[in-house]
């Protein structure tokens, strides 16, 4: 059964045993409980609709469903990041400072952890493994000169401008530090701030006291930027020696990284049956914009004639069948092919449970003219996009990165998908 067959059969079967409910945004739905469904996703063939436009530029690698994906696994929850990929619609929810909060890829990456024992840490610059932007001594010079000027101005400095401050002299005063050139802008500074491991659930309580400050080195580095610095305690806390030839240094853990042990896990114990990822954490959800809809999946591996073949199972709370249902499949299709690269198994099927599955009663009509296209002449089915990973040992790449997706060197086989005009069903957000 082709995608769009499943995808629209179930949402009508959903429709005529649907109830009528109100909803947060006062919009209203017709809603029907667990609805689960299952896609063939074999081949690394992505279960991308073709019964309406879903990518709105030239290549699949360009769209904001691709991008997005990325943005989850760098660990962000800043819609600025998403606005400097181009995608645009994280914004209705978005602060007036453009937070989203720590959800979906910050809870993935950067989920928030009581200090404990001490415990192996990748080095950054090994897990980096090229050279990091940096600023030149003349800026930073610079920089400080300015930050002298606000200093002697005897205005009141916020406690992350002082922070900022203190970074800037650092650097100008200490030639083993270097720093990102981006952060010579108090403004970004500020912004990336928030979203550094060790702030939300150590540093956002008690800030005012002083007694955490930003560093590096509990990476093993030198280099202040957004994905190698973390804030630590001044005092208790203890950075050991290190044997220079190993990839790992021994650090209080600060946060856990679900995806990194997700992938250690799975390579050490393929069929376990705790290789999950959870986004929902209690007690972050009221610093959220949006609760994650899509809350946990869960990896499962069989062996087939000795190679081992692995499902993803996506379980989400609330899913918008017209605007999110096609994105989320899309997406988690991808994100359980770079987990097979990762670690070396094949894809097998996707599957999709739904606890409130509701298409909102404003998208009926659009979606009864998309079904009607579906079953017309008109519609052209063409081969499924696949997914290419360019890498030429894709087990090799250095997951711990934030930004390990960029070394994987994918694209996409999406010319035959591509060269259909589809028919584009504007269904309207609820916000």
């Amino acid at each position: 059964m082709s995608v769009d067959n499943t995808y629209l059969d179930a949402i009508s079967t959903a429709i005529n045993y649907s109830s009528e409910k109100t909803d947060r945004t006062g919009t209203g739905t017709l809603s029907t409980h667990c609805v689960p469904l299952q896609y063939d996703v074999r081949g690394f063939n992505i279960p991308l609709l073709q019964s309406k436009k879903l990518i709105y530029t030239n290549k699949v690698i360009d769209s904001s469903l691709f991008k997005e994906l990325k943005w989850y696994l760098l660990g962000s929850g800043s819609n600025k990041d998403l606005l400097d990929m181009g995608v645009k619609f994280w914004s209705e929810w978005a602060t007036d400072e453009n937070h989203l909060g720590p959800l979906y890829g910050f809870q993935w990456r950067k989920w928030p952890a009581m200090i404990t024992d001490f415990s192996q840490l990748q080095k950054v610059p090994n897990y980096y493994g090229i050279e990091l932007p940096t600023a030149t001594k003349e800026q930073i010079q610079e920089c400080k000169a300015y930050c002298k000027s606000r200093l002697r101005s005897n205005q009141v400095l916020s406690r992350y401008e002082t922070e900022w401050i203190v970074v800037i002299q650092t650097c100008a005063d200490d030639e083993r530090y270097t720093i990102d050139p981006s952060w010579l802008n108090y403004d970004v500074f500020a912004h990336d701030m928030q979203y550094m491991v060790g702030y939300h659930n150590i540093v956002k309580n008690v800030f005012v006291n002083g007694n955490w400050y930003l560093s590096p080195e509990y990476f093993n580095c030198k280099h202040f930027s957004k994905n190698t610095s973390a804030f630590v305690p001044r005092d208790n806390f203890e950075f050991t020696p290190n044997n220079l030839q190993s990839d790992y240094c021994l650090r209080p853990r600060l946060y856990h990284d679900q995806f990194v042990d997700l992938i250690d896990n799975m390579r050490c114990d393929p069929f376990s049956r705790r290789l999950i990822i959870n986004s929902w954490n209690v007690g972050m959800l009221h610093d959220m914009q949006l609760p994650p809809c899509h809350f946990t999946f869960q990896l499962l591996n069989k062996d087939i004639d000795g190679v081992t073949h692995t499902s993803l199972n996506l379980i989400m709370r609330s899913n918008d069948v017209c605007l999110g249902h096609p994105f989320n499949i899309a997406q988690y299709a991808m994100l359980l092919f770079v987990i097979c690269k990762l670690c070396g198994t094949q894809p097998d099927k996707l599957y999709f449970y739904g606890g409130d599955f509701h298409i909102y009663k404003n998208h009926t009509s659009l979606f009864n003219e998309q079904v009607n296209h579906y079953n017309s002449e008109n519609f052209i089915e063409t081969s499924p996009v696949k997914m290419l990973f360019n890498h030429p040992n894709p087990t090799s790449i250095n997951y711990c990165r934030f930004d390990f997706m960029d070394l994987l060197q994918i694209d996409f086989d999406d010319k035959d998908y591509m060269c259909v005009k589809r028919p584009h069903f504007k269904y309207p957000v609820a916000v």
